[in-house]
């Protein structure tokens, strides 16, 4: 069930006659293709857009959405979808590589994308929570304030990866590659980090109460006002941990 949300009317109007299409508007409000219609349909009641434009902004069963490249503008991938995530599945079901895909804002929760590439893709406070990502890339990707609780990370690539203030609650990231991933502020608690590679990953102001590192390499890791530092874990050293 979708959750409700309070969206400024003046300021999705505004959005619309500025350009915002269809997927920056689901982005930016995290709605689904009927959330959006839901807003558009509220908003033509009340007399704040035309019925040309929300005629145009309606999503159907033949309307396309689309995937950019983060960086050139670029079309990634289209497909009659009625969601985002319904969109990043079937591109995936393709073959498909989201390499440096714009995801930012999207909402993916419980998505299914074992394996998937996603490297230095956009996923800026993209809702991943339930996710199964198990083997995913996410080398480099941008996942600051990004919502990953209780997400499969298994063996993930997230080496690099920006996750300051992700929300990162009972994710399960055994066996995941963190290296000189910066997680400063994020929010650890209950994580999964067996065996995972910490290695010079930042954890400055990081809530890692009730986390499991056991096994996990943590030579250079920095965790600076971390709640709950793993002195303890099997193979911390005090100096290399900064602890």
């Amino acid at each position: 069930m979708e959750t409700k949300r309070t969206v400024n009317a003046k300021q999705a109007r505004d959005d619309i006659r500025a350009g915002l299409d269809r997927v920056g508007l689901m982005r930016k409000y995290s709605l689904s293709g009927s959330g959006l219609a839901s807003l558009l349909t509220k908003l033509r009641s009340a007399g704040v857009i035309t019925q040309d434009e929300m005629d145009s902004l309606l999503p159907g069963p033949d309307t396309a959405l689309s995937l950019h490249n983060l960086f050139t503008g670029e079309v990634v991938f289209s497909a009659p979808c009625q969601t985002l995530k319904e969109l990043v599945e079937l591109s995936l079901e393709s073959g498909r590589s989201l390499s440096e895909t714009d995801l930012n804002r999207a909402d993916l929760a419980d998505l299914e994308a074992r394996g998937a590439d996603f490297s230095e893709a956009g996923l800026f406070r993209a809702n991943l929570e339930k996710a199964d990502l198990t083997g995913a890339s996410l080398f480099r990707a941008e996942l600051s304030q990004a919502r990953l609780s209780h997400a499969r990370l298994t063996n993930a690539h997230l080496s690099e990866a920006n996750l300051v203030a992700a929300e990162m609650v009972g994710a399960i990231l055994d066996g995941a590659s963190l290296l000189r991933a910066n997680l400063d502020n994020a929010n650890l608690r209950d994580a999964d980090l067996r065996n995972a590679d910490l290695r010079d990953a930042r954890f400055i102001g990081a809530n890692l109460q009730g986390a499991d590192l056991t096994g996990a390499q943590l030579a250079g890791a920095e965790f600076t006002e971390a709640e709950e530092s793993p002195a303890n874990s099997d193979e911390t050293d005090p100096n290399d941990a900064g602890v």
